[in-house]
């Protein structure tokens, strides 16, 4: 089904689907939003893989949620 868009998507924009500004601006938000998001999981993961205990894991995984978001 995605390789149907795709191809449908190619076949409409050709190799200038870089110049359509908006898609551009898009695109460089998914990269974004998709670092943070990565940045965002591998804090967590080191967070909660040096907790000892349940409830200090949960704790420091509040923290980092916390810290990310604001």
């Amino acid at each position: 089904m995605m390789e149907e868009k795709f191809i449908r998507g190619f076949r409409k924009y050709g190799n200038n689907i870089e110049d359509k500004p908006l898609i551009n601006e898009i695109l460089e938000e998914i990269i974004d939003l998709s670092n943070y998001y990565l940045t965002f999981v591998e804090r967590s993961k080191k967070l909660v893989s040096m907790a000892k205990n349940p409830l200090t894991r949960s704790s420091a995984l509040r923290k980092n949620i916390i810290k990310l978001l604001t």
